[in-house]
């Protein structure tokens, strides 16, 4: 098929004129149009093997932007999935499912950041993962399984992981965010012979650890398919299972260390880190968007830093000196006005502004974050018609993602004020079973309070820890005799009194009997039997 001639194109205001851009030429029998792009003086089919590596009528200094993004480095790779997923899905709503993957994803990703590496993609319920150091890969393997351990000791057994850590290293292929290579491929093949609650990996990350910092042992060599010589495979040893001297004792806060699967090293190598999320701990309110901001941050400087070169060679330098100092300003300002994160609404609770609180926090929303959850809690306690029952909702979960909460006086007071409804059996449970002893004493505080739910809640909570036995019943069946309206509780509650016969009582049962008729109306002399009981005791 013959093309129109270069000078016809021109005339028409063609590649001649404006080049490095795509046209189109018209054949003789003008049946299509064959695209074409222009490179220096001539004009070539889209698919023309005249210029190397010219795809789909790409520009050739396009074609140097895509070749300059392909770039390749030696990396750890590591693959973390939930061991029997598939099983479990089956038996979950889409809703479970979606909320059991968010809290495995809260619990997963800040560890990733915290020890260096970065989250490439997700692949259904695994994790593929990147670090430049191989140590620092295993330290990951080793606190995601301590992290699980701590998560699932304070949850139900419905809600609980198992995960299985697989890890290689070398040289790969980055490209638009995701990464190629044999190394990635091997990950894959190791973590499929990888039990659950175990770290293997390969015999490059071997060598190329610090192997006086992980334990580890050999389990044998492996052929797998796709790869060309038989591998190495090698697995973390547990401390229980290591022939190393005992561990140093650890540092404060840090005494159940030894109870985790791997030792708590990992967790304390990311709580060492300059990435860790908070001092003194791992905390999982870092949330998705964060996470994925950081990837798409880092996998786009490549791309910026070629612009900017670009942009530098025709822009004057005074203009570039312009820019700098107006960006430094505007930088300085955002810094000085940026609060950390709900510091805005932390100061709103304290100072009594639980309205302005929930409206700092709807700006900020973040639903599955537990430090919001709790903030979001603890302001629906304070309003004027408080909403125990969403403030339990919102603490049990937020407690359920991140038990480290629990050991917050605050956290469980506020546990304990969401008692004051009725009926609350699911609250009782969850501060039996999960904040125990550690909630007794606002519990026994809780106990004396005017608040007729709140009170016996607290009785109730108490009685499931073991802990009634010094509990006041006549301090509080005085408390529902003078501060409840309704005239069933105060006649149950004489009752009771003059069975007790404690002395305190005959006052307040005195002042009960002169109320109006209207409030004694369900009475038929509860109370002069009471008080005579009482009187009886004291002749």
């Amino acid at each position: 098929m013959a093309l129109a001639s270069e000078s016809a194109v021109s005339r028409s205001g063609g590649p001649s004129s404006m080049p490095g851009r795509r046209w189109q030429c018209r054949s003789i029998m003008g049946a299509r149009k064959l695209p074409r792009t222009r490179h220096g003086s001539k004009c070539y089919p889209r698919n023309s093997r005249s210029i190397p590596g010219c795809i789909c009528g790409t520009p050739h200094s396009q074609l140097q932007r895509t070749k300059a993004a392909m770039r390749s480095r030696n990396l750890a790779i590591v693959l973390v999935d939930i061991a029997g997923f598939t099983e479990r899905t089956g038996r979950q709503s889409r809703e479970q499912n979606e909320a059991w993957l968010r809290r495995y994803r809260n619990l997963m990703l800040p560890l990733v950041k915290a020890l260096g590496g970065r989250r490439i993609k997700s692949i259904g319920d695994a994790y593929l993962c990147a670090f430049d150091s191989p140590t620092n890969a295993l330290f990951f393997g080793m606190a995601a399984h301590d992290r699980i351990f701590e998560f699932n000791q304070g949850a139900m057994e419905e809600e609980r992981f198992s995960i299985r850590v697989a890890v290689s290293a070398g040289e790969v292929r980055l490209q638009g965010g995701d990464i190629f290579g044999e190394p990635v491929n091997l990950a894959a093949r190791v973590e499929g012979i990888t039990p659950a609650g175990e770290i293997w990996f390969t015999e490059a990350v071997f060598l190329a650890m610090t192997r006086s910092e992980i334990p580890s042992e050999e389990v044998g060599v492996h052929e797998f398919k796709g790869i060309s010589q038989p591998v190495r495979v090698f697995r973390v040893i547990r401390p229980s299972l290591s022939q190393s001297p005992e561990p140093a004792p650890t540092a404060p806060g840090e005494e159940q260390a030894a109870a985790h699967p791997f030792g708590g090293a990992g967790l304390r190598k990311a709580r060492q880190s300059p990435l860790s999320l908070a001092a003194g701990g791992i905390s999982s309110s870092l949330s998705e968007a964060t996470a994925r901001l950081g990837e798409i941050a880092g996998n786009s400087l490549v791309h910026l830093g070629e612009r900017l070169g670009r942009l530098r060679a025709r822009v004057p330098r005074a203009a570039w000196l312009a820019g700098a100092v107006v960006l430094a300003i505007v930088a300085a300002i955002l810094l000085m006005r940026s609060p950390a994160p709900f510091a805005e609404a932390r100061r709103a609770l304290a100072n009594g502004k639980p309205e302005h609180a929930l409206t700092l926090l709807t700006r900020q929303s973040r639903p599955e974050d537990p430090i919001w959850q709790a903030l979001k809690a603890r302001a629906l306690l304070q309003k004027p018609r408080p909403d125990p029952a969403g403030a339990a909702r919102l603490l049990q979960s937020a407690c359920t993602q991140e038990a480290r909460l629990l050991a917050d006086d605050d956290v469980i007071s506020d546990l304990v004020s969401s008692l004051n409804r009725h009926p609350a059996d699911e609250t009782i449970d969850f501060i039996a079973q999960r904040a125990g002893e550690a909630a007794v004493p606002a519990l026994k505080q809780a106990a004396g309070d005017r608040r007729y739910s709140l009170r016996w809640n607290s009785v109730r909570a108490l009685k499931k820890l073991g802990r009634d036995d010094d509990i006041d019943l006549a301090a509080l069946y005085i408390l529902d005799l003078e501060h409840v309206d309704a005239c069933s509780v105060r006649k149950a509650a004489a009752k009771k009194l003059g069975e007790l016969k404690d002395p305190r009582a005959l006052e307040p049962l005195r002042r009960a009997a002169q109320r109006s008729v209207l409030d004694n109306l369900c009475m038929f002399g509860t109370l002069e039997e009471a008080i005579a009981a009482i009187e009886a005791t004291q002749r």
